[in-house]
């Protein structure tokens, strides 16, 4: 039996296992809520999720299988059969150097010329190798975070919004590392991509769809509020937004962003080892390098992978809100002085670069003046997203520590304000108690049990 016949049977059991379980649980809640006549709410509740199953599964399908369309046929089908220039073999593949080929448009496999550097197989088997893993991470942590969803209450399930960050990623890597079964399996998927590419590439991608799709479905109570908010007439001094913005709107934002992070991050990766493992590549020992439209095809994927980390930096301002880093909960010194404009720069060039990679699909030039520039914006991303890691610690270390309370007091009194008007406090009268020391023997034993229930220890003022 082929790799290709086991996983499509495995697959039709696995869809057979989860079309009972699915039934048996909708059966069971539509007796429930018919004999508590509430039938019609939970029909609601039905349709709403069946409709963003569909529109998101579908987006992510048409999007991922239109891409991987696009790559079968834009790549190599034998790379054997290209005419490269005139030059000795030493120049044309060199070891440690790659080679700049002249470019060409790509018309067939015997008159292809390349228009990139060639990759030996010392540079494309951990390019290759690297990719297939990022790929099955990334499946493994839609479906660990489909599974706690399954598994998880309605309230939970319906609420919890779980944005693709750095913190969420680093926690789930150390999962992995810690959990033998995980990193089989992502080693797994990651050899099995190497062996059958394209199958597998375009089954993942159905996978992939169907995950989104179930885990936006599940936020349909988030939709629901975002749909119908309620105006707070209060705002944060931060940013100067109703309270509504936080409650209603932006666990939306954060989890279009989780969709949208997920099935470009995964497009992107998706071409690039379609392109990658064409021809034969691997077996050849050589990649000739990325022809002009697959070049400009990479760029598109890639300016829209871009914009969407540019989207999450600019959420990432919001979330701040919510830091834990100060001495009290909520924006702090260090926070707003310095992981703010960090974020607010990182998301600007971010969404530069993906404007200049969406400029350049649409205008396409193969032999741009202005290619440098990419790599200039993606050195500065870079950097900053590094300095966004340093430097907060670095000033939270060594500026506020030391006079911690001269500069966390602004911050404190706004945490009090805003606690006091949460709780409808800001109407009761503070008055100071002035003892008189007329307290006597007798007063004592009158209220000995009184007397008895004082803290000693109470340090609170």
């Amino acid at each position: 039996m082929t790799w290709k016949r086991f996983f499509q049977l495995f697959t039709v059991v696995l869809g057979v296992g989860l079309l009972i379980d699915l039934g048996s649980r909708l059966g069971a809640e539509i007796f429930w809520y018919q004999e508590v006549r509430y039938l019609s709410v939970f029909l609601f509740r039905l349709q709403v999720r069946l409709f963003l199953l569909i529109v998101v599964t579908g987006i992510t399908a048409v999007y991922l299988l239109g891409n991987l369309a696009l790559a079968q046929r834009l790549k190599y089908s034998d790379i054997s059969k290209a005419h490269y220039p005139d030059k000795p073999l030493a120049k044309r593949f060199p070891s440690p150097y790659p080679l700049e080929l002249p470019h060409s448009s790509i018309a067939s496999p015997s008159t292809t010329v390349f228009s990139t550097s060639v990759l030996n197989l010392r540079s494309l088997l951990p390019i290759t190798i690297g990719l297939s893993l990022i790929a099955g991470f990334l499946l493994l942590y839609f479906g660990q975070l489909a599974v706690s969803y399954w598994q998880a209450g309605p309230t939970l399930s319906s609420t919890f919004v779980s944005r693709f960050n750095p913190n969420n990623l680093w926690r789930v890597g150390t999962q992995l590392v810690q959990q033998i079964g995980w990193l089989v399996g992502v080693v797994g998927i990651a050899i099995a991509l190497l062996i059958y590419p394209h199958f597998l590439l375009s089954a993942i991608a159905v996978v992939f769809s169907i995950l989104l799709g179930w885990l936006f479905s599940k936020q349909w109570a988030v939709i629901l509020q975002y749909v119908h908010p309620t105006a707070f007439n209060s705002v944060d001094p931060l940013f100067g937004r109703d309270i509504g913005f936080y409650i209603f709107a932006l666990p939306v934002w954060e989890l279009l962003e989780l969709w949208l992070f997920g099935m470009f991050l995964y497009g992107f990766i998706a071409v690039a080892l379609t392109y990658l493992t064409s021809g034969n590549s691997l077996s050849q020992g050589r990649f000739p390098g990325f022809s002009s439209p697959q070049q400009r095809h990479l760029y598109g994927v890639g300016g829209g992978f871009v914009a969407v980390v540019a989207f999450s930096y600019w959420l990432g301002r919001y979330e701040l809100l919510y830091s834990p880093r100060g001495i009290a909960f909520g924006a702090s010194y260090t926070d707003v002085n310095a992981q703010l404009p960090i974020y607010t720069g990182t998301s600007l060039l971010a969404l530069a670069i993906a404007g200049y990679l969406l400029w350049r699909t649409v205008f396409w030039k193969p032999k741009s003046p202005r290619r440098y520039w990419v790599n200039i914006g993606l050195g500065f991303f870079a950097t900053l997203v590094i300095a966004g890691s340093i430097i907060p610690d670095a000033v939270q270390y060594a500026i506020v520590q030391p006079n911690e309370l001269a500069r966390e007091q602004p911050f404190i009194e706004r945490t009090i304000s805003l606690t006091r008007q949460a709780f409808g406090l800001e109407a009761i009268d503070v008055i100071n108690f002035d003892p008189q020391g007329q307290l006597t023997q007798a007063d004592l034993t009158t209220n000995d049990l009184t007397v008895r229930n004082i803290r000693l220890w109470d340090q609170r003022p």
